[in-house]
C-alpha cells in the first residue's frame, strides 16, 4: 500500500514539472500570456521548494505519514481551487494533456537520475549538485519571460532532469555529511 501511495504521490508531482503542457492550454483556450503562465509555474515551483525545505525540518517532529497527508490536502486542495476559478478548460482535452505531461514528467525525472547519477561517478557528487543549484537558478530566471512555448518546454525538461538527479544525490550527500541514520 505504500508503496502505491508513493508512485501516486509522485505522478502528481509530475503534474508540477511537466507544466509546459497546461501552458499551452492557457494560452489558447484562456487567453494568459506566456509570462503570466511563467509566473504562474514559477510560484508553484516556489511554493514547492519551500514546502519541501519547511518539510525537511518538520520530519523528525511530524513523521513520513503526516507530512504526506498534509501534502496531499495541500496539493489537492490547490488544484481543486484552481479548477474553480475557472473551469472553461474541456475536461477531456485536460486529461489528455495531463497524461502526456505525467508521461513526460517521470521519463525525464528518471533518465535526470541515470545521467546526474553517472555523473556525479566521474566527476563528484557535489560538484553535480553544485551544479544542478547554479543551472537551475538561470533557467527559472529564464523561464520567468520565455514566450516560445518549445523553448519553455525544453526548459522545464531540464528542471526535471535535475529535480531527479537532486533525489539522486541527495541521500549521498546526506550521508557523507552527517553519516549514516542508525
Amino acid at each position: 500500500m505504500t508503496v502505491l501511495l508513493c508512485v501516486i504521490l509522485q505522478l502528481c508531482f509530475g503534474t508540477v514539472y511537466a507544466w509546459s503542457f497546461f501552458q499551452t492550454l492557457l494560452v489558447r483556450q484562456l487567453g494568459w500570456a506566456f509570462t503570466e503562465t511563467a509566473i504562474a509555474f514559477s510560484i508553484t515551483i516556489f511554493s514547492l521548494g519551500m514546502s519541501a525545505a519547511w518539510a525537511g525540518a518538520a520530519l523528525p517532529r511530524l513523521g513520513p505519514r503526516k507530512l504526506a497527508i498534509m501534502g496531499s490536502l495541500m496539493f489537492s486542495c490547490g488544484y481543486l481551487l484552481a479548477g474553480l476559478a475557472d473551469p472553461s478548460i474541456d475536461p477531456e482535452v485536460l486529461a489528455q494533456y495531463g497524461a502526456t505531461l505525467i508521461a513526460v514528467s517521470s521519463l525525464c525525472n528518471g533518465v535526470g537520475r541515470l545521467f546526474w547519477g553517472l555523473l556525479s561517478d566521474r566527476i563528484g557528487r557535489v560538484r553535480v549538485f553544485r551544479f544542478l543549484l547554479a543551472s537551475q537558478m538561470v533557467v527559472f530566471g529564464i523561464l520567468m519571460t520565455e514566450s516560445n512555448p518549445w523553448i519553455f518546454s525544453a526548459l522545464v525538461c531540464y528542471v526535471l532532469l535535475c529535480f531527479g538527479g537532486g533525489g539522486h544525490l541527495r541521500s549521498g550527500l546526506c550521508r557523507l555529511y552527517q553519516g549514516s541514520v542508525p
